[in-house]
C-alpha cells in the first residue's frame, strides 16, 4: 500500500499528460504495483541480506515496470493521432520506473532504518 502510495504522485506528475484522465494513470500505477510488488517480496528472503541484492531486486521491478509503461504508451496516448515512436515510449517508461521506485526506495531505506 506505501508502495502505491508513494509512488502514484511521481507517475501521476510524469504520466498524466499522456492519458485522457487522472484516473487512467492511477490504474496503470495500481496495475503495476500488482505485477511487481508481490513478486519482489516474494524474492525478498533472496536478497534482504544483501544491500547489492536489493539493489538488484529494486533494478528488475523498474525494468519491468519501465517496459510495461512503454506498452501502454505505445497502445494508448492523449492525442490518439501522434502515438509516440517505440524509443520515447521506452525512455519515458524507463525514466518513470526510475524516478518512482527510487522515491519508495528512498523512503522505506529511511521508514526501515
Amino acid at each position: 500500500m506505501w508502495t502505491s502510495a508513494l509512488e502514484l504522485p511521481v507517475y501521476a506528475f510524469l504520466l498524466a499528460r499522456r492519458f485522457e484522465s487522472w484516473w487512467a494513470t492511477a490504474a496503470l500505477t495500481l496495475a503495476l504495483n500488482t505485477i511487481t510488488h508481490p513478486a519482489l517480496w516474494l524474492l525478498a528472503p533472496l536478497w534482504e541480506s544483501s544491500a547489492a541484492g536489493a539493489v538488484a531486486a529494486e533494478a528488475v521491478v523498474v525494468v519491468v515496470e519501465g517496459l510495461l509503461i512503454a506498452g501502454v504508451l505505445s497502445l494508448r496516448t492523449r492525442d490518439n493521432r501522434s502515438r509516440p515512436p517505440a524509443r520515447a515510449a521506452l525512455g519515458c517508461g524507463l525514466g518513470a520506473a526510475v524516478l518512482a521506485n527510487l522515491v519508495s526506495a528512498l523512503v522505506g531505506f529511511l521508514i526501515w532504518t
